[in-house]
């Protein structure tokens, strides 16, 4: 599809992504008997990011916002 572009044109493959900004808590490894404290805020915060690679130059351009939003779209494309 992208080799029959015409130059004229552009094409992006785009994708976006949520970030959590707090500590994921998994496996580890104390001694016996012991427990560990992990102190982390009470609600997660989360950011979201989006970009969009244009599929003849290869460069990356990309937007963050605190929602998932056609706003966040708009300002990528802008």
């Amino acid at each position: 599809m992208t080799a029959t572009l015409p130059s004229d044109e552009i094409a992006f493959w785009t994708d976006e992504a949520h970030i959590d900004l707090n500590l994921k808590i998994g496996p580890d490894w104390m001694l016996a008997g012991q427990q560990k404290e992990v102190v982390t805020p009470e609600q997660n915060v989360r950011r979201y990011v989006a970009g969009a690679m244009d599929v003849r130059t290869r460069l990356v351009p990309w937007a963050t916002g605190t929602r998932k939003s056609s706003e966040l779209f708009t300002w990528l494309l802008w």
